[in-house]
């Protein structure tokens, strides 16, 4: 009995062990309204706060990750993210999307964007909860599938 118990706590150790958790990669935007994305990455876009005009990070998110700005457009490129690295990026009226290869995109809770441009490559998906109108595209010219769209009223606002 010792030995069957003794080598269940051994299998759940090594099974703890194995079973990582998600590791956050937090950029901020700052007052950017154009943001392209990458390959292979999982993001959650979330809302600012407070606006700034800086663009901020740590040290090991800017070593996981290539990020640069050119023309008013983040560019957020995949160096070496492990299956456990999900990346936050705080976004402020996101005016314009651009999403790699394999990579998903989701919201953490709704995004302030009156009008916001998506283009979707091959194998992406993106989740994306906003008051104002998403217009989804291809670079590629491949069909781009909207499986629902929900209109959100404000408070106090009328669909009519």
């Amino acid at each position: 009995m010792k030995k069957i118990i003794f080598l269940l706590f051994i299998l759940a150790g090594t099974f703890s062990a194995f079973a990582q958790e998600e590791k956050k990669l937090v950029i901020s935007a700052g007052q950017l309204k154009h943001l392209s994305l990458g390959n292979n990455m999982k993001v959650t876009l979330v809302n600012a706060k407070q606006v700034s005009n800086e663009v901020k990070s740590n040290l090991e998110t800017f070593e996981k990750l290539n990020i640069s700005v050119s023309n008013g457009t983040m560019h957020i490129e995949n160096r070496r993210l492990s299956a456990n690295d999900q990346v936050y990026v705080i976004v402020d009226d996101l005016q314009t999307l651009t999403i790699g290869q394999a990579t998903t995109v989701n919201t953490e809770g709704i995004l302030r964007s009156s009008q916001l441009k998506l283009f979707v490559t091959e194998g992406s998906m993106a989740y994306l909860r906003t008051h104002g109108k998403i217009h989804a595209l291809s670079p590629d010219g491949y069909e781009v599938n909207i499986k629902r769209t929900t209109i959100i009223f404000s408070e106090g606002a009328s669909p009519f």
